[in-house]
């Protein structure tokens, strides 16, 4: 397990764990790790190497992730109907939103597909953040999750995707 401590020496959030084990083509492993800091300052990263076998060599990558979509009305996000977005939770509070232009009387159905370990909510907003669909979805054979939306009025709507408590990666919607 990698494990993230704060400047105190003392272990964040039990909830900060590794996410996802591969297995390479040469038949070593990669854990990834993803870890959203709420303040600035010193952390320390712990590997507990309890049950690999004496010797085994390792190497500590890091990068920055971005978040790729904003989770407001400012958002870059765009998707039509009859097309696909997708994007990544990069964290597991990661909200993003995708613009969407609908007429009056247009009738949409939206799909959320997460990846493996991913999985997340998605409903539709007005301009000003205000839920037109709760999470009032369905889920479907494999995972994804749906909802259908009768547009009343012409104008730019939002669909918003939710990463749920514990997952982080890919979508598409």
């Amino acid at each position: 397990d990698i494990i993230i401590y704060g400047e105190d020496g003392a272990p964040l959030d039990p909830e900060v764990r590794a996410f996802d084990t591969i297995i390479n083509p040469d038949g070593t492993q990669t854990l990834e790790l993803a870890f959203l800091a709420d303040d600035s300052g010193f952390f320390y990263i712990g590997y507990d190497a309890s049950f690999v076998d004496a010797g085994t060599s390792w190497t500590l990558t890091m990068e920055n992730l971005v978040d790729d979509f904003a989770g407001d009305d400012t958002t870059a996000g765009v998707v039509t109907a009859g097309s696909t977005a997708q994007g990544t939770f990069e964290n597991a509070s990661d909200e993003d939103w995708f613009a969407i232009d609908l007429t009056a009387g247009q009738t949409i159905a939206l799909a959320l597909e997460a990846g493996l370990f991913s999985s997340g909510d998605i409903r539709l907003v007005d301009g000003a953040g205000q839920a037109l669909i709760g999470r009032g979805f369905t889920t479907g054979p494999n995972g994804q999750r749906y909802l259908h939306f009768d547009a009343e009025a012409a104008g730019v709507y939002f669909v918003a995707v939710t990463a749920n408590s514990d997952t982080v990666g890919d979508y598409i919607i």
